[in-house]
């Protein structure tokens, strides 16, 4: 056979195994890159909800020392009510300026809006029974004196049911977390 020939046959062979490698590998290739997306997907996924649980953890914990915080400065304010010495309306406003640093602290991580919501509500009602708690407390003698701490306590009392609404609508959303993961 001679040499050109030998040759165009080589070429024609090295071509036909080429094609049918490459026709052949392609099924193969394409699952693999599939395998690979789908892959980097689930682990996307995963780590979304995982830091989303992690997020809705730390909500949880915050509603809880918001929740923790305002019963200690509550209880401080009924003892400065009771005893009005200067040590007790300090302690009070200790309190109460430590209470709305965590407000501050917390704020930015409640992310859905229903959460934002409620959050927004609880720091403006915070700062209304504030506002009258000073109010009783610098000027106990005052006319309506008896309206203004029934409202206080109204307050407090509507302070505590949105924080435990907060808290449900935060576990609420850390149990869709975990079902859907």
């Amino acid at each position: 056979m001679p040499s050109s020939n030998r040759n165009h046959f080589r070429l024609n062979l090295l071509s036909t195994v080429r094609g049918r490698l490459i026709v052949g590998l392609m099924p193969g290739l394409v699952a693999l890159i599939t395998l690979l997306a789908i892959g980097l997907l689930a682990t996307d996924i995963l780590v979304r909800a995982n830091n989303h649980l992690a997020d809705t953890g730390w909500e949880l914990a915050a509603t809880r020392s918001l929740q923790l915080h305002l019963q200690e400065t509550l209880a401080a304010f009924d003892e400065a009510s009771h005893v009005p010495e200067p040590a007790q309306i300090a302690k009070f406003r200790r309190l109460a300026a430590n209470l709305d640093r965590v407000f501050d602290e917390a704020q930015p991580h409640y992310g859905e809006a229903e959460e934002q919501v409620l959050f927004i509500e609880i720091q403006h009602q915070w700062h209304a029974f504030y506002t009258d708690a000073e109010d009783l407390l610098t000027n106990p003698q005052k006319e309506g004196a008896d309206v203004l701490a029934r409202r206080i306590t109204t307050d407090a009392e509507d302070i505590f049911q949105r924080l435990e609404a907060l808290h449900e609508v935060v576990f609420k959303e850390m149990e869709k977390t975990v079902a859907a993961g």
